[in-house]
C-alpha cells in the first residue's frame, strides 16, 4: 500500500455497529483520490493479496467518494 501513500483515519477502535452487517474488525483509509484508491485496488500487488485473504477471511471494501474542499 505504500506505493500510494494513504492516509490511516480508523483503525479498530471501539464501534456500535447500528444497521447492517456486522465486522470484527474496520480500517477507514484516505487516498489523494478516488482514481487513485482504484488504481491501488486494480493494481497487481492488492490483487495478489486479495487471492490469498479470500480463502482465509471475508472483508468488505467500499469506495466512498468525500466532498471536494478545493477552495480555488
Amino acid at each position: 500500500m505504500q506505493e500510494f501513500n494513504p492516509k490511516i483515519i480508523a483503525w479498530s477502535g471501539q464501534y456500535e455497529n447500528l444497521e447492517g452487517e456486522s465486522h470484527e474488525r474496520h480500517v477507514v483509509f484516505e487516498f489523494a483520490s478516488y482514481a487513485e484508491v482504484k488504481r491501488f485496488y486494480e493494481s497487481p500487488g492488492y490483487q495478489a493479496a486479495r487471492s490469498i485473504r479470500a480463502g482465509a477471511a471475508t472483508g468488505t471494501f467500499v469506495l466512498v467518494e468525500g466532498p471536494s474542499f478545493d477552495t480555488k
